[in-house]
């Protein structure tokens, strides 16, 4: 594997101690920052008491240890070879802007089209959209809400570098708290 173009996936499935700790995504952000040094991770939590992380340096074990029932995680590659058919699937902050610079969360019927202008390198088609319980955090004093959707599709990889680095950097707005990370796995 192409160090340059390979990330690490963990998968981490919390016991009674950790089940609260998805649910403050600025405690997440901190805590896998801190283990990895890597402010650009991305994560996100599909269930309750469930977190995928996407990093480019391990998690270090001890990261959650005393809160997870179970840790998993695998070294992957984002290089697709052109005309690949990959799954794809994550979860989003759809927004569209709105008057005075201020941004409005798209409704499940729009979002497979903002996925597909979003979702460079590749033509995506995406098959269920699904709305999640928002996120909350602070931008510095300001409380924030972000909206959250799950996605789930699949696409052909038309430029495999700008569809990797989509891969890299996640899609859309909220990062930091929870949203924007997508997965790709070649489709059979």
């Amino acid at each position: 594997m192409n160090e340059t173009n390979c990330v690490w996936h963990t998968e981490i499935i919390f016991n009674r101690n950790g089940r609260a700790i998805p649910f403050d995504s600025a405690l997440v952000h901190r805590i896998i920052t801190a283990s990895t040094g890597d402010p650009a991770s991305l994560w996100c939590s599909p269930r309750p008491a469930v977190l995928l992380v996407q990093t480019r340096r391990p998690l270090h074990a001890e990261t959650f240890r005393r809160e997870a029932a179970s840790i998993r995680q695998a070294k992957a590659s984002l290089f697709f070879d052109s005309r690949a058919r990959v799954e794809i699937s994550g979860v989003i902050n759809a927004t569209r802007c709105k008057a005075h610079r201020r941004r409005a969360p798209l409704g499940a019927d729009d979002m497979p089209a903002w996925l597909c202008r979003h979702l460079k390198g590749c033509k995506a088609d995406i098959d269920a959209v699904q709305e999640m319980s928002p996120a909350k955090g602070r931008h510095g004093e300001q409380p924030l809400t972000i909206s959250r959707a799950a996605f789930h599709g699949f696409a052909t990889v038309k430029d495999p570098d700008e569809f990797a680095n989509t891969l890299m950097t996640g899609v859309g707005r909220g990062k930091r708290f929870g949203a924007g990370l997508v997965l790709a796995r070649r489709s059979s």
